[in-house]
């Protein structure tokens, strides 16, 4: 019946909203600038290399020169590219796409340069002094792994976190890889119907709410756009995080499947977080967290940082494409850190975890998302328009 009344309302809205893939060739100086983007990668590459030599030769191998190389390296990969978007003002989809892939590989490279200066210490030292098999493995790898070939796997291998080398599978199954693409492809048109049918005829009508504050009005709006977000949301991480990134991982024989855990039992919000993105979480667990815990000696002055950090990526990936920096997403991260002290209280106030978990739904998906997405709507409609 939702559909047939959807239809009937606002007819068949495939490829009527222009904004998404308007013209093709405003994405060119993105296709440019996504070539570019190797430059950094070897950039990088040389600068550890040129470490790695100095270390052979006796001399100091790191220190200030290397750090401020590899920030100045890490900070033009993703100010540079930003400009490219913000100058050129290329289609909106083509855009997250991009920055999303500028924001990854910012990240590698942060690894990239975080754990070739740890394998230098441990080399210098005779090696990690741990019982760990794994761990001398990584050690015994440098500096050999600092090769053009290891460095452009890494940047295709579906992680985040560097290592000298990775498990590995042995055999490329043909037609599971088949299926996952078709899977992918039906998805993918699925998203693009929810957004075209659903999502963006009711953002269309909630401006108005939204700009004279009609309350009622505007939380029946919200409340109508929650479920079509949410089921967009639900399959673009299925799209993602189980199609995406295991077609990479079986193209490029990955062998470390496990790139989210069961999020949707969460019990609080923290859980949620640790849960939902692996390779995201375990990022930010081995480059920032570990690191602020180690010079702040805080746990709590650690976990701010680390949403601090998550909430500038999200506010990047989303204003940048629109043209809008307004901090909605900013806020909306830094927000969960509270959100996560009310669940972890009402657990143990209710002594039931699953009232933590029906709290984190209704928050994060039906109020949470849909807010957040009509704040960004108006926004870019208001800058498109005017």
């Amino acid at each position: 019946r939702l559909i047939i009344e959807n239809i009937l309302k606002y007819g068949f809205q495939a490829g009527q909203f222009g904004f998404w893939f308007a013209n093709p060739l405003r994405a060119l100086p993105l296709l440019l600038a996504w070539i570019c983007l190797s430059s950094f990668a070897v950039l990088a590459l040389g600068a550890e290399k040129l470490a790695a030599w100095r270390e052979v030769q006796g001399r100091p191998s790191s220190g200030p020169w290397l750090v401020i190389l590899h920030f100045i390296n890490t900070s033009a990969s993703l100010i540079l590219p930003s400009y490219v978007v913000h100058t050129n003002k290329p289609d909106l989809l083509v855009s997250l796409l991009f920055m999303l892939v500028v924001l990854t590989l910012s990240m590698k490279l942060v690894s990239f340069a975080h754990v070739n200066a740890d394998l230098r210490r441990l080399k210098r030292g005779g090696g990690s002094g741990s019982s760990n098999p794994l761990v001398e493995e990584q050690v015994a790898g440098y500096p050999a792994n600092l090769s053009l070939r290891n460095m452009a796997y890494f940047l295709c291998a579906p992680t985040l976190c560097y290592q000298t080398c990775y498990p590995r599978s042995y055999r490329l199954r043909k037609r599971w890889l088949l299926r996952r693409i078709v899977e992918l492809a039906i998805c993918v048109a699925l998203l693009a119907i929810l957004i075209e049918q659903y999502i963006h005829p009711a953002l269309l009508n909630s401006l108005a709410p939204l700009r004279e504050l009609e309350v009622p009005r505007l939380l029946e709006r919200v409340l109508k756009l929650s479920i079509p977000v949410l089921y967009f949301w639900l399959i673009m991480f299925y799209v993602f995080f189980h199609l995406w990134l295991n077609i990479l991982a079986e193209l490029t024989s990955f062998g470390d499947r496990e790139f989210y855990r069961a999020w949707w039992n969460a019990n609080d919000i923290e859980q949620y977080w640790r849960l939902w993105n692996m390779p995201v979480h375990t990022w930010l667990v081995r480059h920032v967290y570990f690191p602020c815990l180690h010079y702040t000696n805080s746990r709590d002055a650690s976990i701010f940082v680390v949403f601090a950090l998550s909430a500038l990526f999200h506010e990047l990936v989303i204003g940048v494409p629109m043209h809008l920096l307004r901090g909605w997403a900013f806020f909306g991260i830094i927000a969960q850190i509270p959100l996560i002290r009310i669940t972890q209280k009402m657990n143990k106030l209710l002594k039931n975890e699953q009232a933590g978990n029906i709290f984190f739904w209704i928050v994060f998906c039906i109020f949470g998302q849909p807010m957040c997405i009509l704040l960004y709507m108006h926004d870019y409609t208001v800058n498109l328009y005017t």
